[in-house]
């Protein structure tokens, strides 16, 4: 995911370790991000819309977008 979210890689990497909050207890994680919490949503709207991007420049270069 590093090398194909257009976000700034020291963020998105910083997502990656920040860890979690359940029930009052602070859970760190070393990689990834809890399934199904507020990052992981907004990450996966942001690997989309790159890839709705280069679908849009790819179909356009081959002139069946417009």
């Amino acid at each position: 995911m590093l090398d194909n979210v257009p976000l700034d890689q020291t963020i998105l990497s910083q997502f990656f370790k920040a860890g979690y909050r359940y029930q009052g207890k602070f859970y760190h994680t070393d990689a990834g991000v809890p399934q199904g919490g507020i990052i992981s949503a907004m990450l996966a709207n942001i690997a989309l819309n790159g890839l709705q991007k280069l679908l849009y420049d790819t179909l356009v270069a081959r002139g069946m977008a417009g």
